[in-house]
């Protein structure tokens, strides 16, 4: 489950969340002025497919004087969400001539962004401007401002050689508009391109059709940045859509290619479109096994098509086969009427169906539509300008289309003030309180909601902010932080003002364990002294405290609250393997403590150097050199403790042994002998992984640096079977198979319930069949070759139970619960959705659908992602089974209090740290003290992990006394504080 929350970027925001989550920043934007068109009418529905290609044409200039700048870049992009969540289109890209002037004569009609790039100018870019069908669209000015830094670099072949006319496209990371877009540079005959940019962090992708695409982020602090490009020539497959129960081809299918393993590359959006014939292009593939799906009106892939390429083949004849599907559609609306809203993009994700969107926005009449979309569980999602998303409502498909979804779309009102003292600072908003599964959505509707303080007045402006109990953040460019509790309603609020106040700073070095400074590792401090630090989660620009190393290995963090940090640098996610709570023995960590308006200086991170090399030859069945096989180093994880139920069975344990989750190095290519080397490796074991050639063979074997090893490619293998319910073949089940690179999911509709997965590395599987009928699972060897695993459904099984207060056995009323194993996505979907099961007025709770298994209950907080208590089961053939009294910690009343102290339950509750003047020091309690009653109540009875849970910091509110025994004989009062 986590695993594919992780995979999807929190998957309720399907598309941009784990853009905009891990790449925050406060940096400038760049200068640009605009010369936009007027908004034109979205096509409708019954006309989209008529539209006749427009035109652009403008003049690129020097805003010092009007002078047309030569040879000035210009693209044009889809811009915003609509080109994160439409197929892949790449940048229309012309070059300006002598006198600045350009025209790009072949646009498909909708809005775009264009940006201008030039050396020694800092990009520009227009507003949206929206190009009608057909229109001839002239005179979209961009005036540029000398200034920048330059960007430079060459891309070349991994064979060796420049390449010509590849891309540079760049966009910055720090937040997301409507209005960003794409910078972009091309390369000249000997592969050199340059732009100029402003500050700030940036991600910067290598494009060219004939070749993979490559991509790379990085920071630009006032000094040149080189980032050169090594590409493989890339594969394209050629094809047709074809419909299984017509034999005919499926017109205007969307197109999704990728490994058949990376379930989420690409987001899972369409990297292709077929045409009105079916045919379709996709380019730019990595040589392996690629997995292709389609979509489109009445029809989608039950299960991909797969297909064997090679470096720079080109496959043709390619027949994707695709089944009925089905049709969402309906209508935006303002929230609270009935006045349609146009131009929202929309698209329904499920965790067994995948996620499919729209291929155009809702229409002037509010009309949508999403076409080829499975049976299953669904929730919609939707992004307008100028409006705050919509995102969870459930929707299930069945057997017919699904028409009449209204989704009310809220306008959002303005907020306005002022940061106090005047200065240049990011201000955004975040939820009051914590954020956790009944509020996960309403979190994700502050992602968009961001402004800028003027540095002279201090001004800001949020527009587009949903209602709810926020508070605004105002994050300086120099340090100083502010935060104003704040309650929106529907109503415009001016005059607003953020107090400022100084914070902490540390600043040093990364060096490596040769004494080599590092460059572009991430510097990030956690909090060690209040568990805060470990719970909150954001949204907006409110928790990053992570900057990159500069050239010299120099870094800087501001902003900090005063506290104990632990300081850790990561460099290409290498240094701390942590795909959830598990930290690196290797990690270099450095504790510091800071108080109010500190500046300490001179800190030095140390981290292992990446100095190792792995050499070795890769040989076939024959016990010849494979050349052209891709070898890769993926680092293993250190030796795992044992971890909590409620961890190991969101799916953590399967992470950590699922090797795809690993950090890897750059792949390499055997040469004629069969020979690689993988250098820049840090000390650790490796599982040295080789894909041979188009992918129909694999290997892996474990090393260590230094090693010299051979690695014997063997062929893939097919698992094949039937799935039976009371001996009759069913029809419409997911099947999904963990094995050595990663999982494999398929849907099945034969009439005669067989399934075949295709292309395994061989190995032991285990796997999953779920059908509304029930579900199943096995596990079996698949060889180098052909095997197979038939399955038989049984009932989906029931939990019942009543949830308590573990001090009086009292009901406690309104908490979530799930259950792990089978249908477990569901019902995690369900939670997030609000609709999941909650325990009634008496405590009492029931889940359906519940897998044959062994398993974990999980009471789920509502404030924060904490287990409130786990309770282990097992149903065997669809029993019902009642689970009695799980207690737990009531739920916090009213706002998070503290009382300033941290506990760790072993065999004993003890003391780990105490905040000086904090309500547990000033008490007279001290780190090392070991409580042994709560209330007079000895802390085994009550349970002390339980107890630990209560004490914490979040988990009570504010103004809560508890008497406490300590085995020093003293009896402590103490009272929570805010936290």
């Amino acid at each position: 489950m986590i695993k594919k929350l992780l995979a999807g970027g929190v998957v309720v925001v399907v598309v941009v969340v784990a853009w905009w989550c891990w790449h925050r920043g406060h940096h400038a934007t760049a200068t640009a002025t605009s010369g936009s068109g007027a908004r034109v009418a979205i096509p409708s529905l019954e006309h989209a497919q008529a539209a006749v290609p427009a035109s652009l044409a403008g003049r690129v200039t020097n805003q010092a004087g009007g002078a047309g700048i030569a040879g000035a870049v210009v693209a044009i992009t889809e811009g915003g969400l609509g080109g994160e969540i439409t197929p892949d289109h790449p940048p229309i890209v012309v070059v300006a001539d002598a006198s600045g002037a350009w025209t790009a004569p072949k646009v498909p009609p909708g809005g775009y962004v264009v940006t201008a790039t030039a050396i020694g100018f800092l990009p520009g870019q227009t507003a949206k401007l929206w190009v009608a069908s057909g229109e001839q669209k002239a005179g979209v000015a961009i005036g540029l401002v000398a200034g920048g830094t330059p960007l430079r670099g060459t891309v070349s072949d991994i064979g060796g050689g420049p390449i010509q006319g590849a891309k540079i496209r760049v966009h910055a990371e720090d937040r997301f508009d409507w209005d960003r877009s794409d910078y972009v540079a091309v390369t000249d005959h000997d592969g050199h391109y340059e732009m100029a940019l402003p500050d700030g962090n940036f991600s910067a992708t290598a494009l060219h059709d004939d070749y993979t695409r490559r991509s790379e982020e990085f920071e630009i602090h006032g000094k040149p940045v080189t980032q050169d490009f090594v590409l493989t020539p890339g594969a394209q497959v050629r094809g047709v859509v074809i419909a299984r129960d017509t034999g005919k081809p499926v017109p205007n299918a969307m197109i999704h290619a990728g490994s058949q393993h990376a379930k989420f590359d690409n987001g899972g959006m369409p990297n292709a479109s077929a045409d009105g014939e079916g045919n379709f292009t996709v380019k730019s593939l990595r040589p392996g096994v690629v997995a292709i799906s389609a979509f489109a009106r009445g029809y989608a892939s039950t299960s991909p098509t797969t297909v064997e390429v090679g470096i720079g083949e080109q496959v043709d004849h390619v027949r994707v086969v695709v089944d009925r599907a089905y049709t969402i559609s309906g209508t935006t609306v303002k929230k609270g009427g009935a006045t349609p809203v146009p131009g929202v993009h929309l698209g329904v994700f499920s965790m067994q169906g995948g996620q499919v969107v729209a291929e155009n926005p809702s229409d002037d009449h509010g009309r949508w539509e999403i076409v080829g979309v499975k049976p299953g569980s669904y929730m919609v999602f939707a992004f307008g300008e100028s409006s705050v998303p919509n995102i969870g409502k459930p929707v299930q498909v069945v057997d017919k289309d699904v028409g009449g979804v209204t989704i009310e779309i809220e306008a959002g009102v303005t907020i306005s003030g002022r940061v106090q003292p005047p200065q240049a600072a990011a201000v955004t908003i975040e939820l009051a309180g914590q954020v956790g599964l009944a509020n996960l959505f309403e979190a994700v509707k502050t992602m968009m909601v961001h402004g800028d303080a003027d540095p002279q007045s201090g001004a800001f402006t949020l527009h587009d902010v949903p209602a709810g109990a926020f508070k605004l953040v105002a994050r300086a460019t120099a340090g100083p932080v502010g935060t104003q509790p704040i309650v929106i309603a529907e109503v415009d609020q001016h005059d607003l003002v953020v107090q400022l106040e100084s914070r902490a700073a540390v600043a040093g070095k990364v060096i490596d364990t040769a004494g080599t400074p590092v460059a572009g590792a991430e510097v990030t401090a956690q909090r060690t002294d209040d568990a805060r630090g470990d719970t909150q989660i954001t949204f907006s620009d409110g928790n990053h405290q992570g900057v990159t190393t500069s050239a010299d290995g120099a870094f800087r963090i501001v902003g900090l609250e005063a506290g104990t940090y632990e300081l850790e640098a990561h460099t290409d996610g290498g240094d701390v393997f942590e795909p959830l709570v598990i930290k690196d023995k290797h990690a270099k960590k450095t504790a510091v403590t800071l108080a109010v308006g500190d500046a300490k200086t001179g800190v030095v991170i140390t981290v292992p150097a990446r100095n190792g090399v792995i050499k070795g030859q890769v040989i076939g069945g024959d016990k010849q050199p494979v050349a052209d096989t891709w070898v890769t180093a993926k680092r293993m994880p250190p030796a795992m403790p044992k971890l909590p139920p409620e961890v190991a069975s969101m799916g953590s344990d399967a992470m950590m042994t699922d090797s795809s989750w690993w950090p890897e190095s750059e792949p390499v290519l055997t040469g004629a002998d069969g020979k690689f080397t993988i250098g820049r490796l840090r000390d650790g074991d490796y599982l040295v992984v080789a894909e041979g050639p188009r992918g129909a063979s694999r290997a892996e074997q474990k090393a260590k640096p230094g090693d010299t090893i051979t690695i014997a490619l063997a062929p893939l293998g097919t698992l094949a079977g039937h799935v039976t319910a009371a001996g009759a073949p069913v029809v419409g089940y997911t099947i999904d198979c963990h094995g050595p690179a990663g999982d494999v999911d398929r849907s099945s509709a034969a009439a005669d319930g067989a399934y075949a997965l295709e292309h395994l590395a061989p190995g032991t599987y285990s796997c999953t069949v779920e059908a509304d009928g029930g579900t199943a699972t096995g596990k079996v060897e698949v060889p180098a070759g052909p095997t197979t695993l038939d399955f038989a459904l049984t009932p989906w099984g029931s939990l019942t139970g009543q949830v308590v207060s573990m001090f009086d056995k009292t009901g406690v009323v309104g908490v979530t619960v799930v259950a792990n194993g089978a249908g477990s996505e569901q019902a995690m979907i369900a939670a997030m959705t609000g609709s999941a099961p909650k325990t009634d007025a008496n405590g009492r709770f029931e889940l359906d659908k519940v897998g044959n298994t062994k398993g974990v209950v999980m009471v789920m907080a509502n404030d924060g992602f904490k287990s409130l208590a786990t309770r282990p089961y097992e149903l065997v053939n669809g029993q019902r089974v009642d689970l009695g009294q799980i207690a737990i910690v009531p739920p916090r009343q009213g706002d998070a209090g503290t009382f300033g102290m941290t506990t760790e339950w072993t065999t004993v509750l003890t003391v780990t740290q105490v905040k000086p003047g904090g309500p547990a020091a000033s008490a007279g309690i001290i780190a090392g003290d070991v409580i042994t009653t709560l209330a007079g109540g000895p802390i085994e009875g009550l349970g002390g992990a339980q107890v630990q849970q209560y004490l914490s910091s979040g988990s009570i509110g504010i103004g809560t006394t508890v008497r406490l025994g300590l085995a020093r004989g003293a009896t402590i009062v103490v009272t929570s504080v805010k936290w």
